[in-house]
């Protein structure tokens, strides 16, 4: 069976090596294994252009959302006062008092 792993030798900048140094002693864990842990996070990391991309996709399904039940609000609006006239509880003939400013 082969094994799984490949031996690299590896040159890094002495600061990066200090601060997985640092990681690895505050994580209780191998320089190894630090160095192994974060390529898989960064790997595992969405790349940013692919996240835009998902925020503009769900910003247009919002924004079509937002529109939808505007116009169901409206329409349900609209019908609400044409039900209202059609009875006799909207008078027409005099407008609404004038809405008071927000405090």
């Amino acid at each position: 069976m082969k094994d799984s792993t490949v031996k690299l030798n590896l040159r890094l900048p002495k600061a990066l090596h200090r601060h997985l140094v640092q990681q690895a002693k505050r994580n209780k864990t191998s320089l190894n294994t630090e160095i192994i842990d974060t390529l898989e996070r960064s790997r595992a990391q969405k790349n940013p252009s692919d996240v835009l991309q998902e925020m503009a996709v769900y910003s247009r399904r919002l924004d079509h959302l937002v529109t939808s039940i505007e116009s169901a609000t409206t329409k349900a609006t609209a019908g609400a006062a044409i039900s209202k006239f059609e009875s006799g509880k909207i008078n027409i003939s005099r407008p609404p008092p004038p809405k008071k400013p927000e405090s």
